[in-house]
């Protein structure tokens, strides 16, 4: 009898073996494929999902999407075929559908292997198809033709208003017929940080602001990051006010102003008008306001068209509306100049409305 009951269990025994296993197996089955997707791994300044050839300034903009089910880490990798250098461009932890943009900055030249892989626990999935990108040998050095030029300076003196903010700009004024160099980025620098301070928005290569935050002098010294011994600069004067003839028109959000502009005809009469934001001049990295300006003249009196153009808001010369009728454009707070027009044979006083009809944070689309 007892011989017999061994017999009876060993079936079960087999059958808890079995089924002990097979969940063994269907755990490390799960760990190997983690509970993740990634749905595009791509260039997108090249639209393309497998390989690219840039030419001389090697700037490749990446984006990587997926799903993760549980908290994971994103790598993006960067090898050079040729040297076989390794370096890790994006390390992000995420969780549930994620989307990053990475602005890759001036490869050298060369042939570049690109990955990605998300890991999730101690179990990492890579993507199915490697990113190629090869980079032109087509090098331009810098040369010593950088100028600095500010927006809203104005000529003569180089007078920079307190509580304003100043758009940077870089001129590479090379050679006839010699190309831009390669590199053309530049490290800013304000000599006065207390009058003036300097911020680049990050990845946005040159692209940024001049605060000014009281009187005084200062200069602003721009230095090639490709060649450190190439750089220039500009003197300018923080001032609380600047005298100017010029007729001025001075707008907001709670305002309806009309400014009579006396000798408008054939030849451009220059009108400064500045919109004032009701907020405090917003720090780095802040959002900032933007107005509907709108713009039209009184035609009571006159018979005849009058034409105008807003430089800075790519206005061209163009007929402007009267009475009830109006031209809108949104703007960010700052001084800006408008030229007007009458095709007469004698100039006329012309009654110019300027005014803000709606305010808003986010920069309109």
């Amino acid at each position: 009898m007892k011989t017999k009951r061994k017999l009876f269990l060993v079936p079960w025994l087999l059958m808890g073996a079995v089924l002990f296993f097979t969940t063994g197996c269907s755990d490390d089955d799960d760990e190997a494929k983690p509970n993740a997707e990634v749905s595009m791994f791509t260039l997108l300044n090249f639209n393309t999902h497998t390989e690219a050839s840039v030419d001389k300034t090697g700037d490749v903009l990446l984006r990587f999407k997926g799903e993760v089910k549980k908290p994971a880490t994103v790598k993006v990798h960067r090898t050079h075929n040729d040297t076989g250098n390794e370096e890790v461009l994006v390390d992000a932890d995420v969780e549930g559908y994620f989307s990053i943009v990475k602005d890759v900055i001036y490869m050298e030249p060369g042939e570049y292997t690109l990955y990605g892989e998300i890991t999730v626990g101690g179990t990492t999935l890579r993507t199915e198809d490697d990113l190629t990108v090869t980079v032109s040998d087509e090098k331009v050095d810098v040369g010593d033709y950088l100028t600095v030029n500010l927006e809203d300076v104005t000529q003569d003196e180089d007078q920079m208003l307190m509580g304003r903010r100043y758009a940077l700009e870089i001129d590479w004024g090379t050679n006839p017929g010699e190309p831009e160099p390669t590199n053309t980025r530049v490290e800013w620098e304000s000599s006065n940080e207390a009058v003036a301070s300097v911020e680049v928005e990050p990845d946005a290569h040159n692209d940024g602001w001049l605060y000014v935050h009281g009187e005084g002098s200062f200069r602003i010294t721009a230095t090639s990051e490709e060649d450190p011994n190439v750089s220039n600069g500009r003197d300018f004067t923080g001032v609380e006010s600047i005298g100017d003839d010029t007729p001025e028109i001075t707008v907001n959000s709670t305002s309806t102003s009309a400014q009579t502009v006396d000798g408008v005809g054939n030849t451009a009469t220059v009108v400064n008008f500045t919109v004032e934001s009701e907020q405090d001049d917003p720090a780095p990295g802040e959002e900032h306001q933007w107005f509907a300006v709108n713009f039209a003249y009184d035609a009571e009196g006159l018979s005849q068209t009058i034409e105008y153009s807003v430089p800075k808001a790519n206005v061209e010369r163009k007929t402007m509306p009267s009475g009830s009728d109006q031209d809108a454009y949104w703007l960010e707070a700052g001084t800006y100049t408008i030229k007007l027009w009458a095709p007469l044979a004698e100039d006329v006083s012309v009654p110019v409305r300027v005014w803000v009809s709606d305010a808003q944070v986010n920069a309109p689309k």
